[in-house]
């Protein structure tokens, strides 16, 4: 089911969509296993659906960090990161520096805090990078399949 819900979020991320094929056996039924990967799918698209419906790629400006994933909503100007392997602590963001006005997680809505100093020795690639903000993310991980942080972008 993991692998469905990254699935979907990477075909968003890249302007795309997503199908899945299922049906009924030829009893009419779903089996079983088809039924927990669309329950799972739903149970996450419950708390994260803003993430996946009236969203896109992230403009061009704005860097993909390492094992993450942007989906950009237009109308609404949110930014939102899929963090598919959670790190330690802080995530950086560069290009994002003076960009963001409030942070959260999507499943349950806590703060993200965040600073734009650049005092924390942030690297890109090995560089020093002025542009970046680095969110303070709590050290462990939320229990849904993938979280997702929602940038309130300016």
């Amino acid at each position: 089911m993991g692998q469905l819900v990254e699935m979907l979020i990477d075909t968003v991320s890249k302007n795309g969509n997503l199908l899945l094929n299922v049906g009924p056996t030829p009893r009419g039924t779903f089996d079983q296993r088809t039924m927990e990967r669309l329950s799972g799918i739903g149970q996450w698209m419950d708390l994260h659906s803003r993430s996946i419906y009236g969203c896109g790629a992230a403009p061009a400006e704005f860097s993909v960090p390492q094992d993450c994933r942007l989906t950009w909503n237009p109308v609404q100007k949110r930014m939102y990161v899929h963090v598919l392997a959670w790190p330690f602590r802080h995530l950086h963001l560069d290009g994002f520096k003076n960009q963001v006005e409030y942070a959260q997680l999507l499943n349950d809505g806590s703060e993200i805090c965040f600073h734009q100093d650049g005092h924390h020795g942030l690297h890109f690639k090995g560089v020093a990078t002025p542009e970046t903000l680095t969110l303070e993310l709590p050290v462990q991980r939320p229990q849904v399949t993938v979280p997702v942080i929602e940038l309130f972008m300016k």
